[in-house]
């Protein structure tokens, strides 16, 4: 029972660190920074200018067109240090989890739920990388550029017969 108390009293301070817009901890999202709390104790993100860049010019090159793989092999090729340092290939899946969750408008989740104010709309805890205009446009393309589902990819084309 002691263990059950506890949990609740960690999640509740978590979830109002966060709602407050203070960092509870774990990882930081790309293209933020942790910072001391200008208006008071504890810390919160701020956005990292380099991350930034990074994450806007993705975006731009997503709406116009470009497939994430692409973008993927030209940020590793280009040497742009992943958040596992420099070295560290860029991967299809990282780009499109910085471009699609909700850190990167300056949204929170706490288990899975945003978190939100006192009207039920996504509270914007800090300052967001993308706008949300540009975060709805780069989802759009993304969403409309996944695949059909799984075990579609890899299959032979019809018309096509494998042993020959």
């Amino acid at each position: 029972m002691e263990r059950e108390n506890i949990q609740t009293r960690v999640r509740s301070s978590i979830a109002a660190l966060k709602k407050e817009g203070r960092y509870a901890g774990g990882n930081v999202p790309y293209g933020y920074q942790p910072a001391k709390d200008p208006d008071g104790p504890g810390r919160i993100l701020v956005p990292k200018a380099a991350e930034v860049a990074i994450v806007q010019e993705v975006a731009r090159r997503v709406i116009a067109g470009e497939k994430l793989y692409k973008l993927a092999l030209d940020l590793s090729d280009r040497g742009v240090a992943t958040r596992k340092g420099k070295g560290t290939r860029w991967s299809v899946q990282a780009l499109r989890q910085i471009l699609l969750q909700d850190a990167i408008v300056g949204r929170v989740t706490h288990h899975g739920e945003l978190i939100r104010d006192a009207e039920g709309m996504p509270l914007q805890v800090w300052a967001p990388v993308l706008d949300l205009e540009t975060w709805h446009r780069v989802r759009a393309v993304l969403e409309a550029d996944k695949p059909a589902g799984k075990g579609q990819r890899g299959l032979a084309a019809p018309g096509w017969c494998l042993a020959s």
